[in-house]
């Protein structure tokens, strides 16, 4: 049991309220293009390249776009776990209008940005 269950921050969240935000920040901590060439510089690395490379994801339907996004990382799939059938309706009907503009006739085409990185090892 988390023992901060009952705690509130000073917004008046509880600790579960708080999950998503933890989750979502630690699956978009290397977002930013900088920061992973900060991270890789201060490592040691050498030739350090960093590219944003825009794409469209492909999803058959919304439960296949679901389905990917709600296991995409462990600290997502656990968030998506602790949250009850009622939660889940509730964020999936939310979630569903938004895509509309992405719909196709063969399902969503949603753009994508993916930072992509490399690096020669420190020392290399």
């Amino acid at each position: 049991m988390d023992r901060l269950a009952g705690s509130r921050d000073r917004r008046g969240r509880t600790a579960h309220a708080r999950r998503p935000v933890r989750a979502l920040c630690l699956f978009f901590s290397l977002a930013e293009p900088d920061r992973n060439r900060d991270l890789l510089d201060a490592a040691g690395f050498s030739d350090v390249r960093v590219e944003e490379i825009a794409e469209a994801r492909r999803y058959d339907g919304f439960d296949d776009y679901w389905d990917h996004h709600s296991h995409a990382t462990s600290p997502v799939a656990a968030l998506v776990s602790s949250l009850s059938a009622e939660d889940i309706e509730s964020i999936r009907a939310a979630l569903w209008p938004k895509l509309e503009q992405f719909l196709t006739g063969t399902g969503y085409e949603i753009p994508s940005l993916v930072v992509a990185v490399s690096a020669a090892g420190p020392g290399g």
